[in-house]
This record gives structure tokens, C-alpha cells and sequence, in this order.
């Protein structure tokens, strides 16, 4: 499963931040972050998707939302 967020991440260093965060809680995830799209996209790609996961990023400091198609 993809799921794809919006953030308010503006510099490589949060970003790495963000994904060596998520990394720890979801070692078997693939996550990165498009820091160049305006939305500043969040992908997140495992066998599932946990509902909590916008909490961990905004717990970080960022906005965090699904992107709606």
C-alpha cells in the first residue's frame, strides 16, 4: 500500500529528521520525501498503513495530512 501525504518540510536536514523517525517505528517501510513538489510530499509505501502515523510527524514538529486524489 502507497499512501501519500502533505507537509510543511522545507530543508534536507527535517526531512531526514522525519524519515529516520518514521524509519525507527516502521523498519520495513519505504519513505521518503519530495522536497521539491510544493506540497512537499511524504510517501509511504508498506504492507500497511497506520492511521497514526500524520500523529508521528506533527509529534516532530511538521503539519502532516493525507493527500486527497
Amino acid at each position: 500500500m502507497v499512501e501519500v501525504f502533505r507537509t510543511n518540510i522545507k530543508d534536507p536536514k527535517s526531512a531526514q529528521t522525519v524519515v529516520d523517525a518514521l524509519s525507527t517505528k516502521y523498519p520495513f517501510a519505504i519513505i521518503n520525501i519530495d522536497l521539491e513538489d510544493c506540497d512537499k510530499i511524504l510517501r509511504f509505501e508498506a504492507d500497511q498503513i497506520d492511521p497514526q502515523l500524520p500523529h508521528h510527524v506533527t509529534d516532530l514538529g511538521f503539519t502532516c495530512e493525507v493527500l486527497e486524489d
